[in-house]
C-alpha cells in the first residue's frame, strides 16, 4: 500500500482512481464534501435508485459502490456523528470490494474529518491496516495541506 498526500482538489484526480468519500444512511448529502459528490454526480438520486429500500442501519459499516465512487457509509442520519468502528467497517467493506473487481487507486480527501470530526491521525492508521499488503495506491487530497 502506498499513500501519498497531495494538495489540491480531489476531483482533479486522474479518471483511472476511484473516489471515496463519507455519507449518512439516510443519503443527505447536503453539506461538506459529500454535496460536491452530489453536484458532480447526481449521487442522492443514484443511490436512492439503488439502495433506497434497504433499512438504514444494515447499511451503516458498507462501502456503496456507484460508478467509480465508494460511498462509505458511516452513520445512519446526517446529524450524527461516526465512529471509528463504522468507518473501519466500511473500509474493510471497500478494501473487500477493490479486490473483488482489481482495484488498485483510490483518491478521497481526508474521510471523516470534516464536518464528522474524526482525528485523522487515527483515520490514517485504520488506512494503512486496512489496505497493508495490499497493492493499493491511495490519494488523500487537500484543499490546505
Amino acid at each position: 500500500m502506498e499513500l501519498k498526500f497531495l494538495k489540491g482538489d480531489l476531483f482533479e484526480a486522474d479518471e483511472d482512481y476511484f473516489l471515496a468519500h463519507c455519507i449518512s444512511a439516510d443519503f443527505a448529502l447536503g453539506a461538506g464534501i459529500a454535496k460536491t459528490f452530489n453536484e458532480n454526480f447526481d449521487m442522492r438520486a443514484r443511490l436512492r435508485q439503488a439502495y433506497g429500500g434497504m433499512e438504514r442501519e444494515k447499511l451503516v459499516g458498507r462501502a456503496l459502490m456507484i460508478g467509480r465512487v465508494f460511498n462509505l457509509v458511516s452513520k445512519e442520519r446526517y446529524f450524527n456523528k461516526p465512529t471509528y468502528k463504522s468507518l473501519q467497517s466500511c473500509l474493510e467493506d471497500m478494501r473487500r470490494i477493490m479486490e473483488e473487481n482489481s482495484i488498485t487507486k483510490l483518491a478521497m480527501p481526508k474521510i471523516g474529518c470534516g464536518l464528522d470530526r474524526l482525528k485523522w491521525e487515527k483515520v490514517e492508521s485504520l488506512l494503512k491496516e486496512t489496505f497493508e499488503g495490499t497493492n493499493t495506491e491511495i490519494l488523500v487530497y487537500s484543499l490546505d495541506q
